[in-house]
């Protein structure tokens, strides 16, 4: 598996995380506080959607055409999963 499929794993991860952990919703909203000073999340937080934010090593554009094959099934199912 490469690192971007990898990643996309984590997302789904994270997301389940804070929907259905009370310990990992109240720790992300402490680091929120911690790095938004003043700007607190809302009561009852819940995610709404996840930005994928990537950078290449080498500075090629990420496109359908660049994805790897598995990763571009890999982002299908993931956002499939982050849907539903």
């Amino acid at each position: 598996m490469n690192a971007l499929s990898h990643l996309f794993g984590q997302a789904v991860a994270s997301v389940q995380s804070l929907l259905h952990s009370t310990e990992a919703g109240e720790g992300f909203a402490r680091k929120v506080a911690v790095a938004r000073p003043g700007r607190p999340l809302p009561e009852g937080f819940r995610p709404s959607r996840v930005v994928f934010a990537i950078l290449l090593k080498d500075g090629t554009d990420l496109t359908a055409d660049t994805l790897f094959p598995f990763s571009q099934v890999t982002l299908m199912q993931t956002a499939k999963i982050l849907e539903a």
